[in-house]
């Protein structure tokens, strides 16, 4: 059984969802994305997949996260079709 990295909680609670490109995603800082999931600690591409505990609320991850790929100004822009 796992237990939580934070409180050692044995309450921990497993995530996979499929989204097929319908996830919409925001930043702290007001940045938006409307596509994948980003690859971050929660998942990536099709898949939401993450653990949290139920007592203290903690998702199962290292910390502190990578930057995740749309923090990038690039990420996510159109491209224009000549």
């Amino acid at each position: 059984m796992c237990r939580c990295v934070k409180c050692d909680s044995e309450r921990i609670v497993n995530i996979l969802a499929k989204c097929s490109d319908l996830c919409y995603t925001t930043l702290p800082s007001g940045r938006e994305h409307d596509g994948y999931v980003p690859d971050c600690n929660v998942g990536g591409g099709d898949y939401v997949d993450f653990s949290y505990c139920q007592d203290c609320g903690t998702i199962q991850s290292d910390w502190p996260e990578k930057d995740i790929e749309f923090e990038d100004s690039s990420f996510g822009e159109e491209e224009e079709i000549e």
